[in-house]
């Protein structure tokens, strides 16, 4: 199964939608509602010389997810912690940038300010 990933090279195919080469194992599974199967005449000359590549394609991503290790959903990196430059002093507003808290205090704050 870890050997999976060469075949899949070997499964590259015309694409008229992008104009170049593609992988047939993206067309079969990132293709959630089938528009490559149905539209595509190379996928499906592609499929019927290989029958089995949906379900190698299927089978492989699917073996992949197990040993994907689980991350925590709540996980919090910290990326979008505001910084106390951009706070409001008059409420609790913040900017996601200095213009925003410009905009902000000259529209909402406009007496306080003079």
């Amino acid at each position: 199964m870890e050997n999976k990933s060469a075949d899949f090279d070997q499964h590259y195919i015309a694409c008229p939608a992008t104009g170049g080469t593609r992988c047939a194992a993206c067309c079969v599974y990132f293709d959630r509602y089938k528009g490559c199967r149905r539209h595509c005449a190379s996928l499906n000359k592609h499929l019927t010389a290989n029958p089995t590549l949906i379900e190698e394609v299927r089978k492989y991503y699917e073996e992949k997810k197990k040993t994907k290790p689980q991350e925590d959903a709540n996980k919090f990196f910290g990326q979008f912690l505001p910084t106390p430059e951009l706070n409001c002093m008059f409420c609790k507003f913040i900017a996601k940038s200095a213009r925003g808290l410009k905009i902000h205090m000259r529209r909402t704050h406009k007496k306080e300010i003079e």
